[in-house]
């Protein structure tokens, strides 16, 4: 009965042209939407958010906080969002924008700030770190801005492919050297990540017991070679460089043997500060990473260096000719006056790095050091800001959170992560404990494989109906075809 009514009321769609478009396969697709808002100030109005015109601009005639809301219409699944913003005066400044996603009955699903330099007319494209589905509405909340909040655009793209770079969440600190002692089982507990770094370990009765627990509990390993290729390491405060052996080879290749033993373990090679806390110079850095690299072509090799060359830009760039990942240290939640000054300091040293290095792959090192209790209150809030750079940047790869295992009692560096993420530490914060591994879980899960379209569903939201039906009508001629009408009535609430 039902597909025969919707045959009658099809008849008169006989009468338009057919014109038969190639369907294009894509990693994601821009959703149409409607929209609601707290008010709109200029003309052409609020339609300006979604009509893929940058030249149009919806202003919503107010300084922040301020929100617009897109509604899909129906459920999709989410890759990303691309935002076009309309800033005057045009930049110099940061912004606070906070992207929020609802399912259909109105429920938060995810959310996620960015809170960086924007320009007006340069898009912010947000990719969701993986695919998240059933996604109704989403809501852009501007917090900061020295402009009036106006848009030229809010693009969703749906699709289930995983799109960001970003790829592993781990922490460094999963093994003290100082005492020897293991930490995988508490980081088990959480289940957020894939990755850990390995420092201090050049001794192979040491090594091979705690590449044994990375692989034990499926985590991929930075490890550091510097100690097996100096002797004596430099002295920041005399200008003492490093020195190498003069026979690093024949002990690159005795240490190469044991890392031999773990492909399956080893991620790639890890460079701490090299140049600003050890003092290697250009040329000994580059005989140590130019002889791992030809040893390990297709392995990585990531230089994490503190802020003080790249703050004032004395870094060499030649320094990185080996490396193919790069980040930087600075721990604005302790060290600075507040969390806001410090992420603008954040910023710039950010911009530096990656000005230096186009093209390098990026990990975000996080907070989590702190000298009292105070400071643990301001890492959720570094956290969040971490993330959403991460989630905004391209080449950005990897989250690395500093530092797991307790310092303590080397006081004032007392406390740590664990102080705050374990269940039953003495500053547990259930909220941000929480977040970590609903983030870190995000980040290191493998795409779920489509399920085989059903034909007719012209929306994707995984049933043939009234809805589908609607769009076909709306764009019969255009975009779809009698084929497509056959496949709709052939499974019409199946």
């Amino acid at each position: 009965m039902k597909n025969n009514i919707l045959r009658k009321y099809f008849l008169l769609l006989l009468l338009i042209p057919t014109i038969i478009y190639p369907k294009a396969v894509m990693a994601s697709t821009r959703l149409s939407s409607s929209i609601t808002t707290t008010s709109s100030y200029l003309n052409p109005g609020a339609s300006a958010l979604v009509d893929n015109n940058a030249s149009t601009t919806f202003n919503i005639g107010g300084l922040p906080p301020q929100w617009v809301q897109l509604d899909l219409n129906s459920p999709y699944t989410i890759s990303k969002i691309v935002l076009n913003p309309d800033q005057s005066p045009p930049s110099g400044y940061r912004t606070s924008h906070t992207v929020s996603f609802y399912n259909n009955s109105g429920s938060p699903i995810f959310s996620t700030t960015i809170d960086k330099f924007t320009s007006d007319t340069v898009p912010i494209q947000l990719t969701l770190p993986s695919p998240l589905p059933n996604v109704r509405y989403v809501r852009v909340t501007t917090n900061k801005s020295n402009s009036w909040v106006s848009w030229r655009g809010i693009d969703v793209y749906t699709g289930d492919q995983k799109e960001s770079s970003l790829k592993y969440f781990g922490y460094y600190g999963l093994v003290d050297v100082a005492t020897n002692n293991h930490y995988f089982n508490e980081i088990s507990q959480l289940n957020n990540s894939n990755i850990g770094i390995l420092y201090g370990y050049s001794d192979p009765a040491k090594l091979r017991p705690a590449l044994d627990a990375f692989r034990a509990n499926k985590l991929k390993a930075y490890i550091m070679p510097r100690d097996i290729f100096f002797h004596t390491l430099g002295n920041p405060s005399t200008g003492a460089k490093a020195i190498l052996y003069s026979d690093y080879s024949n002990k690159w290749q005795s240490f190469k043997k044991i890392i031999d033993e773990y492909p399956d373990v080893i991620h790639g090679f890890y460079y701490d500060e090299a140049l600003s806390s050890t003092i290697i110079y250009t040329a000994d850095f580059l005989a140590m990473t130019g002889q791992v690299a030809a040893s390990y072509p297709d392995k990585s090799q990531l230089l994490v260096e503190s802020v003080i060359r790249l703050e004032n830009n004395s870094m060499p760039a030649d320094y990185y000719q080996y490396i193919t990942d790069v980040g930087f240290d600075y721990y604005f939640a302790t060290w600075s006056a507040n969390n806001d000054e410090g992420w603008s300091r954040y910023l710039s040293i950010f911009s530096n790095l990656t000005s230096l290095v186009p093209g390098k792959k990026i990990w975000i090192v996080t907070d989590g050091i702190a000298q009292s209790s105070s400071d643990l209150n301001r890492w959720p809030d570094a956290f969040e800001k971490y993330l959403g750079l991460a989630l905004t940047t391209p080449n950005t790869v990897g989250i690395l959170n500093f530092i797991w295992h307790s310092l303590a009692p080397a006081e004032p560096y007392a406390l740590t992560l664990r102080s705050t993420l374990l269940p039953g530490s003495a500053y547990y914060n259930s909220a941000f404990s929480s977040r970590q591994i609903k983030i870190g879980r995000s980040i290191i899960a493998s795409p779920t494989p489509s399920p085989s379209p059903i034909p007719g569903d012209i929306n994707g939201d995984g049933h043939v109906n009234l809805h589908d039906y609607n769009d076909l009508v709306k764009d019969f001629g255009s975009k779809y075809t009698l084929f497509d009408y056959n496949n709709l009535v052939a499974n019409y609430e199946q």
